[in-house]
């Protein structure tokens, strides 16, 4: 267990529905973010699962920096970072993560894309599919950034899916 995550950096290999990547090579896309604590967790056992959940505790802004080929092109915090393992013995975690884009870079493109993709939130959900050791304290990683789209399309989806629900139970 680490009591800190001090640094990330990831590099962008595809992607699916951004037409700013129809002008730019998604491979040049990374990002960065900074410090992180743990501020919960759960050890796990010979046959059951745990989780380390990291924030910032101390309240601080957690930069989180997108780069195209080395321009910053959006910024904001990262809102959690949690790693899970299915038992003591597992030495693969995955996780997830909820990041918060917030300021423009020079070139407000890839940022503006985001802000009309996620309702004006900027909201990104992370998932990561793998955190395989490299050697103490570093790790490979690999998962995926998604758009979370705007609330009044999920609440529209949800609605109509409890609708639906609701219409099957009254038979």
């Amino acid at each position: 267990m680490f009591e800190s995550l001090d640094n990330g950096n990831a590099t962008a290999t595809s992607q699916v529905g951004f037409s700013y990547f129809d002008t730019h090579d998604i491979t040049q896309l990374t990002w960065t973010f900074g410090d992180l604590e743990l501020t919960n967790h759960l050890s796990p056992g010979a046959s059951s699962a745990g989780f380390e959940y990291y924030s910032e505790a101390d309240n601080d802004v957690t930069d989180f920096k997108m780069f195209q080929n080395g321009a910053l092109v959006a910024s904001g915090d990262v809102l959690y970072l949690r790693t899970d393992v299915a038992n003591s013995s597992d030495t693969s975690a995955t996780g997830t993560a909820e990041v918060t884009l917030t300021t423009a870079g020079a070139d407000s493109t890839f940022f503006d894309e985001v802000m009309t993709l996620s309702g004006g939130t900027g909201t990104l959900s992370v998932e990561i599919g793998n955190f395989d050791p490299v050697s103490y304290g570093e790790f490979d990683s690999s998962g995926t950034l998604t758009v979370v789209p705007e609330p009044r399309a999920t609440a529209l989806f949800v609605g109509l899916f409890a609708l639906a629900l609701i219409q099957r139970r009254q038979r």
